[in-house]
């Protein structure tokens, strides 16, 4: 099973956002510690609660899917520059299969590069920074 691999979230980010913002130049990162509605000036949020995934426990390798994946966007678009920041954050699930309170769980690519959950992710971004990032 390929973990997630933010060159593959990266290209796919760039193909999409190169269709509605073409004039401006996007970074994509992952970052763990962003947090909900914790936005600075300029920043705007976007939040996919029901993407499609697949974790795998690290600790008794327990594999599962799940619709109920959380993904939250934080973007800026800086207009002078015409450069644009996307900071992104998969939440973890909790394994039922360890005991209570173990949440060392490591998302698997959440879906294929390409396919519709992945692409709807970025494209809900993508759609959201066009109109609020201006």
């Amino acid at each position: 099973m390929k973990k997630l691999n933010m060159d593959s979230w990266r290209e796919m980010f760039y193909e999409k956002i190169e269709e509605v913002k073409p004039q401006d130049h996007w970074d994509l990162k992952m970052d763990q510690n962003l947090d909900y509605n914790d936005l600075g000036p300029g920043w705007k949020q976007s939040l996919q609660e029901h993407s499609f995934a697949s974790f795998q426990c690290s600790r008794c390798q327990h594999f599962w899917s799940s619709v109920q994946v959380v993904i939250l966007f934080h973007m800026y678009l800086d207009q002078h520059r015409r450069k644009g920041w996307v900071k992104m954050r998969v939440f973890r699930q909790e394994c039922y299969e360890c005991s209570e309170g173990v949440t060392g769980c490591l998302l698997t690519a959440p879906a294929r590069p390409g396919t519709h959950a992945h692409s709807h992710s970025l494209s809900h971004t993508r759609a959201h920074c066009s109109y609020t990032c201006r």
